[in-house]
């Protein structure tokens, strides 16, 4: 939330921030669910609605580079590292100060590009600094 808007967005693990427009949001209490498929291709497709309407455009983007997991699920603030490294460097930490009510992860089926199939990618990327 940023100025009564809410945005998706999305740091690769890499360089690259991409923040995505979901629209103005009123004062109150809003259901917001973002759902995440992972079609193949390390990329990752992203939809957000609110109170179950879309809200914004579908995204497209890189997924998570795989070690970038290991700093945990944060709600509210990322405290190991930001997630708009532009934002942070501008404005501090940003922590959402409104009342979260409730947060639920539900993982779904595995995907093409679930962790058990990067071994060999992991292989192929740990060889090249040997």
């Amino acid at each position: 939330m940023r100025h009564g808007r809410l945005a998706f967005v999305h740091n690769d693990g890499q360089g690259a921030t991409a923040a995505h427009d979901a629209g103005a949001l009123s004062v109150g209490r809003h259901t917001v669910v973002v759902s995440v498929g992972a079609p193949g291709g390390r990329r990752w497709t992203v939809s957000v609605m609110v109170d179950g309407a879309p809200a914004g455009e579908s995204v497209d983007c890189t997924m998570m580079w795989p070690i970038a997991p290991f700093s945990g699920i944060d709600v509210g603030i990322d405290r190991g590292s930001p997630i708009d490294w532009q934002r942070y460097e501008h404005e501090g930490s940003c922590a959402y100060t409104a009342t979260l009510h409730s947060v639920r992860y539900e993982p779904g089926e595995m995907t093409p590009d679930a962790p058990v199939t990067f071994t060999d990618f992991l292989r192929e990327w740990g060889a090249k600094f040997e």
